[in-house]
């Protein structure tokens, strides 16, 4: 983690789609582009960590049949494979998780540049989707011990038989894994970017819970292509 982390850091913000629905191919599936961009900024916590930037670890992405979240339980014990992302930004350990559920039709890992997706960097990948399907992402806020952008309920990649298209970020929310005992932003001695090394920080044996943390990071647009 150490290593993932020591990286130049990069400044922007990428611009948000319209929101609004596009057409899709009827009944069919539809290939989509999804892009998670970075929006914060140097500077913006006060730690001379990554310049007081919050960098997104690599996310993990799922695409799954309905609304029933298929990497988590909102009031439920965080998995092996969600405390390794939450923690320490690995999203290994949750898509081999996600490899054993039947509802999920695809996952994988979204990697920016360098690894992180840092301020103002983005990452793009392509879902492929019929009508019902959902989309799952879940990335690690570092800077902290073990909170994470996800979406509880899934992103509606449909409408009816109208493929989604714009800015979708009000469906992500901040989470509390609820795994590690919260430090101060940027400051923690077991956060990954203090180098302390996996599981080094306090159990907390909480539960998977919303963060009152109210930091603007993470944007995501979507585009159907095809």
């Amino acid at each position: 983690m150490k290593k993932l982390f020591a990286l130049a850091t990069a400044i922007g913000v990428t611009a948000a789609l319209g929101a609004g629905v596009a057409e899709a191919k009827d009944h069919g599936q539809v290939t989509f582009e999804v892009t998670i961009t970075n929006n914060s900024e140097l500077g913006q916590l006060d730690t001379d960590r990554a310049g007081g930037q919050i960098p997104l670890a690599p996310a993990l992405w799922a695409v799954a049949k309905g609304a029933d979240n298929p990497l988590f339980e909102v009031g439920g014990y965080a998995s092996p494979g969600l405390e390794l992302l939450a923690e320490d930004g690995s999203p290994a350990g949750l898509h081999g998780e996600a490899a054993e559920v039947n509802r999920i039709s695809a996952s994988e890992s979204a990697f920016g540049p360098g690894g992180p997706i840092l301020a103002g960097q983005s990452t793009t990948f392509t879902v492929t989707a019929s009508p019902g399907d959902r989309l799952f992402v879940a990335s690690m806020f570092v800077q902290s011990n073990d909170l994470f952008f996800a979406n509880d309920d899934g992103i509606r990649l449909f409408h009816g038989n109208r493929a989604t298209s714009g800015d979708v970020t009000d469906r992500v929310e901040l989470w509390d894994a609820g795994t590690e005992v919260n430090e101060p932003l940027g400051l923690g001695g077991y956060q990954p970017l203090a180098g302390a090394g996996p599981n080094a920080g306090t159990d907390e044996g909480g539960v998977i819970a919303l963060s009152d943390v109210d930091e603007e990071v993470i944007q995501v647009t979507i585009t159907p292509v095809g």
